[in-house]
């Protein structure tokens, strides 16, 4: 008869052999590829939602210059919290060390509802 020590190691050996592979190494939990090499075709769905984002991002963004429509739809959590839209006035930051003036637009009226 074995005893509870024996059994608790057998236990935790067969346990153990669940997480090793043959080799020992321990098995991959999260995947970190992906093997595609049988695929015979082009993602095309794929590459344009990519373009589009691309082009709305060009479009609206302005390359990421047009400030204003991007405090206009950024996501706030005190807005998604209480339903209501936030306004903010711009901001002149001045910076300590060097003395320059900065300019922080402030958070813009919605057009349409975003919540």
């Amino acid at each position: 008869m074995k005893s509870r020590w024996q059994k608790r190691q057998q236990k935790d050996e067969i346990s153990l052999s669940l997480w090793e592979s043959d080799q020992g190494a321990p098995t991959m939990l999260f995947p970190i590829a992906d093997d595609n090499r049988d695929r015979r075709t082009t993602p095309v769905v794929n590459y344009v939602i990519i373009l589009t984002n691309i082009l709305v991002f060009v479009f609206l963004q302005g390359l990421g210059s047009n400030d204003r429509f991007t405090y206009a739809y950024s996501t706030v959590p005190g807005e998604i919290v209480t339903g209501k839209d936030i306004v903010t006035r711009d901001q002149v930051l001045v910076q300590p060390f060097t003395g320059q003036q900065v300019r922080m637009p402030g958070l813009q009226p919605t057009p349409i509802p975003v919540y």
